[in-house]
């Protein structure tokens, strides 16, 4: 089942969530810095642009011939790790580990951890809508370093069909670098991550913690696939948690958290201390 539709139907909830009036029932830790109209836009416009790629990867964008062909060191692993009898239900599981079970956890336990702190809808909404960001700013990436890469996915490489579609030679085949299932996993969970400690969340690490298993599961299972190499779901995982932390730290990090970046010197008891603050 293809993962464009409930990507694309997450990414949509949580921006129209975004301009949703909310309900006081409490005050929040700390405030976000999100221009929400603004932020909506640009959700929108990322959204729009992956979902555009998703529709044109395989009659324009899609490489008809790898041009990244030889596995290296990968192939070493991939023979060690691949499902070899039951490929067909590892792709299953990583589709339903990155598609369905990490959406759900970093919207889940953010309403959670936001409950947990009696913060109002509205603010849950922001919160949210902050995760759609990243997520489709790591959409997008995702898709040019695939579309420029072509580097042949491990199934393709052993002459095999591919065990999603049971088809062979389709444009998707060189699609291999980087994980987009992984980079999904991670940048939902360093996104809902981050927002949740920026607020200060008590259940912050929760977030976290369940984020880094979900993610590591569906890594394992793209490689159990036959869908990645090693080196594809490890820049996955890097790239994902990379923009989940950069976008909602560097665009929407609460306004007091943000000082003069620079060297600062403290006075000390008996001299002065060096502090570089970003």
């Amino acid at each position: 089942m293809p993962r464009a539709p409930r990507l694309l139907g997450f990414l949509l909830l949580a921006c129209a969530l975004g301009g949703l009036p909310g309900e006081a029932r409490g005050t929040p830790i700390a405030e976000l810095d999100v221009d929400v109209p603004r932020t909506l836009a640009l959700t929108a416009a990322a959204t729009a642009v992956w979902g555009t790629s998703e529709l044109l990867k395989k009659p324009m964008l899609g490489a008809e011939t790898c041009r990244w062909c030889a596995p290296g060191f990968d192939g070493w692993i991939r023979d060690r790790v691949v499902w070899k009898q039951h490929g067909g239900a590892a792709v299953w599981l990583s589709n339903g580990s990155a598609d369905v079970v990490a959406p759900l956890a970093a919207v889940g336990l953010t309403g959670l951890a936001a409950g947990f702190e009696d913060m109002r809808v509205r603010e849950l909404a922001v919160d949210l809508l902050v995760v759609a960001e990243a997520t489709a700013y790591a959409a997008d990436l995702n898709q040019l370093v695939k579309f420029s890469v072509a580097r042949q996915r491990p199934f393709a490489r052993a002459g095999l069909p591919d065990p999603d579609t049971s088809q062979v030679g389709r444009h998707d085949a060189n699609a291999s670098f980087y994980s987009g299932h992984t980079s999904l996993a991670f940048v939902l969970a360093a996104s809902a991550g981050t927002v949740a400690t920026l607020r200060r969340y008590r259940l912050a690490p929760l977030i976290w913690i369940t984020g880094a298993v979900v993610g590591a599961a569906t890594a394992y299972l793209r490689m159990a696939a036959d869908q990645h190499y090693f080196t594809d779901v490890l820049t996955g995982a890097a790239v994902g948690t990379g923009v989940g932390i950069a976008v909602p730290y560097y665009l929407h990090r609460p306004r007091e958290a943000r000082g003069v970046s620079g060297l600062a010197l403290l006075p000390t008891p008996g001299g002065v201390t060096a502090l570089y603050v970003w």
